[in-house]
């Protein structure tokens, strides 16, 4: 990957200026999503948030502000920097380097996906069980009351898996990669001209947005898995492709368990507890395809 070099301290300005975007579309974003709820709910956002349920309004408020949200805030905030930044400096856009024969790339990246479940099951569980002293119990709450509001999308209704689909699936993963990969990462790497640093800062900023303890391990080493696909490939489809299955599975799945099709615990309560050799197992096959997509994308981009 190569971008125009510029000055440290241009560098700097430029994750200033993102910064200050950032904050200007999430108080847009937020309002907006307060006068929505009024409007077409007649409920505050407190309201919302106090009357979840799989069913009802409250429900089908959270789905569409859920939607509203992660436009506004991921997605607006990274085009806006595209046409205040990267169309002044002449630089590219995210960067969507043409592989060649990309479907080996995608079928790669489809086994790390199955690869990785049982190191992120264990570790999981791993977290689950930490007994936190009492001045850090609140990221006990915050991990309940993420799995929660993931229990909204728990539902057997075809219109709200759709909804609950561009909402997990679509917009998460497109909006996401566009401000964690397209846009923290890149602008990091150009500050610290070092691309381990800005994948792993990327990565773990990437899992402290999800506001869960238990899985904060798991996602930050998914996070820096896709900064490393980015910077290797040089192509963000890579990475938006990878995020829409990983969510798109687990909508698929509440949706099969709402219908009571499948058992699988889409709260991650009930996760499977892999036998440790499984665990062994899957580190070294998250090893070898992390060398073997490393290899494979260097050869083929061009």
């Amino acid at each position: 990957m190569r971008f125009k070099t510029l000055s440290s301290v241009e560098n700097l300005g430029n994750l200033f200026v993102f910064l200050g975007l950032w904050l200007l579309c999430f108080g847009l974003t937020s309002f907006g999503a307060v006068a929505f709820l009024e409007h077409f709910f007649g409920l505050s956002f407190l309201e919302m948030m106090g009357s979840l349920s799989v069913k009802g309004s409250s429900a089908d408020a959270f789905r569409w502000v859920s939607v509203w949200q992660g436009f506004g805030v991921f997605v607006l905030p990274s085009v806006l920097f595209y046409f205040f930044y990267e169309l002044k400096h002449q630089t590219s856009f995210f960067d969507f380097r043409t592989l060649q024969r990309p479907w080996v790339l995608v079928g790669l990246l489809a086994l790390f996906w199955l690869a990785f479940l049982p190191l992120e099951s264990f570790l999981y569980h791993s977290f689950k069980a930490i007994r936190l002293p009492e001045s850090l119990r609140f990221l006990d709450s915050a991990s309940g009351r993420y799995a929660q509001l993931s229990g909204v999308f728990l539902s057997a209704d075809w219109s709200d898996f759709a909804l609950n689909f561009l909402a997990v699936a679509l917009v998460a993963a497109l909006g996401e990669e566009l401000f964690f990969r397209g846009v923290i990462q890149k602008q990091l790497f150009l500050y610290t001209k070092n691309p381990h640093v800005a994948i792993v800062a990327t990565g773990f900023l990437f899992a402290l947005m999800h506001f869960e303890f238990n899985n904060f391990v798991a996602r930050s080493l998914l996070g820096c898995f896709l900064g490393y696909v980015y910077w290797w490939t040089g192509n963000l489809n890579m990475c938006i492709f990878y995020h829409f299955i990983n969510n798109g599975i687990a909508v698929v799945v509440a949706f099969l368990q709402a219908r009571q099709v499948v058992g699988v615990d889409f709260m991650e309560e009930d996760l499977p507890q892999f036998p440790f050799y499984v665990i062994i197992f899957s580190v070294i096959l998250v090893v070898l395809l992390c060398l073997l997509i490393k290899k494979y994308a260097c050869k083929t981009s061009d």
